[in-house]
């Protein structure tokens, strides 16, 4: 079982963070607040909520760590020809059907190089990662191309 000093100054500040939304968010269920007012006042979800309880519950202020740290530290599974291939397939159609892409495109391609493919939440959160103004300048560069 992990301790709070055995966490890192960052998960230390998310976790007391966290620690005093339930706090206020508990104070407002207390003083009548529906569920939905009291997540709207502390402007944190009610999934979000009930995941931090619980984890509080079962682990204490530990339990409110971040778990990113814990996972990747914040780098993708996609290897780089994985996302050169996202980049392309996705960034050519203005409205990409992601589950197509993914289901007929991808998992071949990710075959053809005897690559582990990532899940369809992966593929999907990397592509949401990829920032507005490179969408943006590769439509109207595409754009600009046909024209």
């Amino acid at each position: 079982m992990k301790h709070f000093s055995d966490l890192s100054e960052r998960e230390r500040t998310i976790a007391i963070e966290r620690s005093k939304i339930l706090d206020l968010y508990n104070a407002y269920r207390k003083g009548g607040f529906t569920v939905v007012e009291a997540c709207a006042e502390v402007e944190v979800s009610n999934p979000t909520i009930s995941r931090w309880s619980r984890a509080f519950r079962e682990y204490g202020i530990v339990g409110l760590a971040d778990k990113k740290s814990k996972r990747r530290g914040g780098q993708s599974k996609m290897t780089k020809e994985q996302k050169g291939f996202l980049y392309k397939t996705t960034l050519a159609q203005p409205q990409p059907n992601l589950r197509a892409i993914y289901r007929n495109n991808y998992l071949q391609f990710c075959a053809s190089l005897d690559q582990k493919p990532v899940s369809y939440t992966t593929f999907l959160r990397e592509f949401k990662n990829i920032p507005e103004n490179v969408k943006t300048l590769y439509q109207e560069g595409l754009m600009g191309n046909k024209a």
